[in-house]
């Protein structure tokens, strides 16, 4: 995924490597931040102004910032305290709501969002999510996928019984998402149908007779077939 700004490359195709200097500037800021050194809006500050430099270090930086923030998404829940994902929920949400990142990294960036948001209330990534979406639920009409997506978590909508009427009012007047450069396959794939059963050739006949219980010994038999065809026994 390369997410150096005003490169010729299609975002999301590539990987960057990042020097040791650079990778050590890193670690050095974002220190800060955990520590309360730096604010986060300070951090942000510096990405916007990263963003725009002409100076080939400055985004490298950039890069790297995000970079490392996208990468240690696996380890939010196992690895981070609360206070601590709760600051980097608040610098999540705000990288979208300042469109550092577009296309399919934006794209990324809300999905895992989303995904957060479908834990359970009580766990630290979902409390990442709500933080997250707190800071770009401004922008929401932008994203219509995401609205519909939102929609459908029914413990968020409990933990934040106004968010229904922000998403409503959001789809009211947002258009067809042509505005915002983002790549919304991920979110769009989990608004499909439930799936099917899986045993998806049974069609029972309507029957009105009455039913006349079988003899034990065909019941046993009959247990035996379905139990040998349920999945969980390959």
């Amino acid at each position: 995924m390369s997410l150096i700004p005003s490169n010729d490359i299609d975002p999301g195709l590539t990987v960057d490597n990042y020097s040791a200097e650079i990778e050590s500037e890193v670690d050095a800021i974002y220190k800060h931040m955990y520590d309360e050194q730096t604010s986060i809006d300070e951090v942000i500050t510096l990405l916007q102004r990263s963003e725009v430099s002409s100076d080939t270090c400055d985004h490298d930086i950039f890069s790297c910032m995000l970079h490392f923030l996208f990468d240690e998404y696996k380890f939010f829940q196992s690895y981070y305290p609360a206070c601590e994902l709760a600051m980097t929920g608040y610098l999540f949400g705000s990288i979208i709501h300042h469109d550092l990142v577009d296309s399919v990294p934006l794209g990324i960036a809300i999905r895992y969002v989303v995904d957060a948001l479908n834990c359970p209330p009580d766990t630290n990534l979902f409390k990442f999510g709500l933080q997250a979406l707190s800071r770009f639920e401004s922008r929401l009409a932008e994203w219509q996928p995401l609205c519909q997506a939102l929609l459908r978590i029914p413990h968020l909508m409990e933990v934040r019984p106004d968010l229904a009427a922000v998403i409503h009012h959001a789809i009211a007047v947002g258009g067809d998402g042509s505005r915002s450069n983002v790549d919304m396959r991920g979110i769009s794939a989990g608004l499909t149908a439930d799936p099917a059963p899986v045993f998806t050739s049974i069609h029972p006949d309507k029957f009105d007779a009455e039913i006349v219980e079988p003899p034990e010994e065909i019941s046993d038999k009959i247990l035996f077939i379905v139990n040998n065809l349920a999945p969980s026994n390959h």
